[in-house]
């Protein structure tokens, strides 16, 4: 390629690249001028993840070269396009490298099954959390066919010197004939020189399209500023944006930028990073202080790299800085604000967990002098005494209940909650839980179910599992107007489970994560007075299983019926007891 068409390729390929380095410190599509860039230059563009080959996004150049839509490019992947094999591809990029040059020469397939012979240009890019190989490819095809008619061309010419030699020997009349072939030859290649110098005059008219649409998105920066600087740390370029950022007239800025810098501690590093720059080494995005033109100090996110020149020698760095001091100091307050509420939260819990006696001795004597007006110790009562001594009997233990839910879960949140584990029989706790709810699930017509077989013997909180299955059960039976709610069981390889299924009403996927957080209930106003609950016995649950190293797992759907699993660990397996059902 001749030297001319060389450096206006490079200064193509730095050019769009310069234009990716605008947002290269946003999330992706998240800068309109570089998304609106991307999509509509002319060169070819790819954005590739380095870890699949996945085509992350393409432009409209692309779709039009290679054939396909941009929505099929973007469900491809680079090894579907290139035409090397991973071998073919480190040994190209081993020879580019002993070369010296910055970018491969691939052979890619179109989407009509021609091959191109191509030029790949690549640089990572950060796009928020990702890293992805900013691509431009450009058809070489041509070149390379010009190449190999100059190489045929000149080796006819050796070929037909050499037979000249020899004719001229024999013939001398054969010498016309030799020149008139030479003659035809220089002539084709002339016209091909011709053409090849007409399409590198179209190349540098884009080349100064290209750099007039990047003038005009440089200055229309406001939240970046572009910069370049010598191996020796002074400042070359700085865009016009750098004046709302920090205050400065871009020639105010030609000068060390050590003399803008603070004493903040972040600036130690700053150095050593420019430094390896300089070297020729890429550095991550990194962050500095410096000072407004007004004195105050601002924090800019930096992103740089060193460009070389054909040697590989580095003759400047380029850089990208973003503004980001109020996005740090939101992050100070919002850490401080999550820190506070963490504090609150824990000194509720605290209280609460402190406070037990406290609530539940007065609710426990109202209930027991509710009581002990119901059996008349103290003399008959008027009917109606009745009815007000069982409503404050029924409320009193109703409030006792809740108080004692929001109680354990106050305990479990300060950490005071504690098991009182030891070998039992899960056979026992499954009969007693249901015999105490069969009454309730008779009354609503429900068909309760005991399907469990080869319970095994866990080491477990019999209280606290014996009030998961009457929560877990209760809403079931709670929510099922008629049909069967059936507990079973089963061994997977990760422990023991016990599996409450009813034909309820059912839950979404978002109402189940609802109805797993305190004091939630998922359904409207109507079904919430009709089902009454104080939103607590999901969430009791499902913390109660954790204390015991299980899991506390629900799959449902509107209509379809609940199915609630309760996952005991192995570690929880111990040896067998007496099935006290089998005893009694």
């Amino acid at each position: 390629m001749p030297m001319r068409g060389r450096v206006i390729d490079r200064l193509s390929v730095l050019t769009v690249w310069l234009m990716a380095m605008v947002c290269i410190a946003s999330p992706l599509r998240a800068e309109p001028s570089f998304q609106e860039a991307f999509g509509k230059h002319s060169a070819v563009m790819l954005l590739i993840d380095p870890e699949t080959g996945e085509v992350v996004d393409a432009n409209r150049a692309a779709a039009e070269f290679y054939g396909y839509s941009q929505g099929r490019l973007r469900q491809m992947k680079i090894q579907d396009i290139n035409q090397f094999t991973p071998e073919q591809v480190a040994a190209e990029r081993k020879l580019a490298e002993t070369e010296g040059r910055n970018f491969f020469i691939f052979r890619h397939k179109l989407a009509d099954g021609d091959i191109r012979t191509v030029e790949v240009h690549s640089v990572p890019l950060k796009f928020g959390a990702r890293v992805l190989l900013f691509s431009i490819i450009r058809d070489i095809s041509a070149q390379r066919s010009l190449e190999q008619d100059l190489w045929h061309y000149q080796t006819r010419l050796e070929q037909m010197v050499d037979l000249q030699t020899q004719e001229i020997r024999a013939k001398s009349r054969t010498t016309i004939m030799v020149l008139s072939a030479g003659a035809v030859g220089l002539a084709v290649m002339v016209v091909l020189l011709i053409a090849a110098l007409r399409r590198h005059l179209r190349d540098e008219q884009k080349l100064l399209e290209n750099r007039e649409h990047y003038r005009r998105m440089v200055n229309g920066l406001r939240q970046h500023f572009l910069y370049s600087h010598g191996p020796d740390g002074i400042f070359s370029y700085v865009s016009p944006s750098i004046t709302p950022i920090l205050g400065y007239m871009p020639e105010e800025f030609m000068t060390d930028f050590d003399a803008f810098l603070t004493d903040a501690a972040i600036n130690n590093e700053v150095i050593a990073h420019t430094q390896m720059s300089i070297r020729g080494v890429q550095q991550p995005p990194y962050c500095i202080e410096i000072f407004h033109k007004d004195g105050t100090p601002r924090t800019l996110e930096v992103l740089e790299r060193p460009v070389f020149d054909d040697n590989g020698n580095v003759t400047a760095v380029e850089g990208i800085a973003q503004d980001i001091t109020e996005r740090l100091q939101l992050e100070t307050n919002t850490r401080a604000a999550l820190n506070a509420a963490k504090y609150a939260n824990q000194a509720k819990s605290e209280f609460l967990a402190n406070m037990s006696h406290e609530l539940r001795t007065p609710l426990n004597s109202i209930i027991g002098f509710a009581e002990l007006m119901s059996y008349e110790l103290k003399g008959p009562l008027p009917p109606a005494y009745h009815e007000y001594a069982e409503l404050i009997t029924n409320s009193g233990r109703l409030l006792l209940e809740t108080v004692n839910s929001i109680l354990d879960l106050a305990k479990i949140e300060a950490g005071k909650f504690d098991l009182q584990c030891e070998p039992m029989h899960m056979n026992g706790i499954v009969h007693e839980v249901l015999s105490l709810l069969y009454i309730q699930a008779k009354e609503k017509g429900i068909d309760l179910r005991d399907e469990t077989q080869d319970l095994q013997c866990l080491d477990i909180d019999p209280v606290r599992v014996k009030q998961v299955l009457m929560n877990i059960i209760g809403n079931a039976i709670k929510f099922t107007e008629s049909g069967t709610v059936t507990i079973a069981n089963a061994c997977r390889e990760d422990g023991h489970v016990l599996t409450i299924t009813d034909t309820g009403i059912g839950m979404s996927r978002e109402q189940i994560e609802i109805a797993l957080e305190p004091f939630q209930q998922v359904h409207g106003s109507s079904l919430a007075r009709r089902f009454q609950g104080t939103g607590l016995g999901l969430s009791l649950s499902r913390q109660i299983m954790k204390l015991h190293g299980g899991e506390l797992e629900i799959t449902s759907a509107l209509k379809s019926g609940t199915q609630v699993s309760l996952l005991f660990p192995m570690s929880c397996e111990h040896d067998e007891l007496p099935d006290p059902a089998v005893s009694a």
